[in-house]
């Protein structure tokens, strides 16, 4: 086995190991209190598609959600609510307090940085083009980046599942590197992958409150979906897709 092949092997252990922090953290270790929270500017294709507030007062039992959900990979071929999309997004990434200087989410985020972008491949959401939209949590809009049908581009990228073709819109998460390494250096990248399985997780319990199925994707080629995007990878890597749809059988 060469030299190279050996690091490959055991490329995970010596991640985790080489952003280790001592005790007392990093030298020069701040908060992140009172750095501005980010997030992108991005110029759509179109005019951005405004989405209704989302519901917060009602809802099915947390413990019942929690039991019930489980990962659907079939669906059916029916369209989904721009109000169904608009509470999805909140669960995972809302801001909670539109009057709050804070602007915090419903999600956690290592030093309030809020690194993680999302990204929405709308294939049948009623009253919404076809294409890959920017989710801007101000504002709490689609801006359409792309306009078209990309479903079997995300089926393919996906490794050919098919249920992302087949999906009324797959989820598509990112992580902005600088928005994090600032302030916590490369162990940024260990609180990409927990973020993210934050936001995955409340969107798969939100569906599961709404009566869809989700299943959440890390099997993908990075550079299919980058190009997809038109991301440059090492300022903004793609982490996860969660496919979302009208499932065969009831999730609940």
């Amino acid at each position: 086995m060469s030299e190279q092949e050996a690091s490959a092997d055991h490329i995970g252990a010596s991640f985790h190991r080489l952003t280790k922090q001592p005790m007392g953290g990093p030298p020069g270790w701040t908060s992140g209190r009172g750095l501005p929270i980010g997030h992108k500017e991005v110029a759509g294709v179109a005019a951005p598609v405004t989405l209704p507030g989302p519901q917060t007062s009602s809802g099915p039992p947390l413990w019942d959600t929690v039991r019930a959900r489980a990962s659907r990979r079939v669906y059916q071929r029916k369209e989904i609510e721009l109000s169904v999309i608009a509470q999805l997004l909140w669960a995972g990434q809302g801001i909670r307090n539109e009057a709050s200087d804070a602007r915090r989410r419903t999600t956690p985020s290592a030093g309030g940085r809020y690194p993680i972008e999302t990204y929405l491949s709308a294939h049948t959401v009623k009253g919404v083009d076809a294409g890959l939209y920017y989710c801007a949590p101000d504002g709490h809009s689609l801006v359409p980046i792309r306009l078209g049908d990309f479903r079997s581009q995300i089926a393919v990228a996906a490794h050919g599942q098919r249920m992302c073709a087949n999906a009324a819109a797959v989820f598509i998460w990112t992580a902005v590197v600088e928005r994090s390494t600032p302030l916590c250096g490369q162990r940024a990248y260990r609180y990409f992958y927990i973020e993210v399985g934050h936001i995955a997780q409340n969107v798969a319990l939100a569906a599961v409150a709404l009566g869809l199925g989700s299943c959440q994707i890390g099997g993908f080629c990075d550079d299919a979906l980058n190009d997809l995007l038109h991301l440059d990878e090492r300022q903004e890597p793609v982490l996860y897709l969660t496919a979302i749809g009208v499932p065969r059988q009831s999730p609940r």
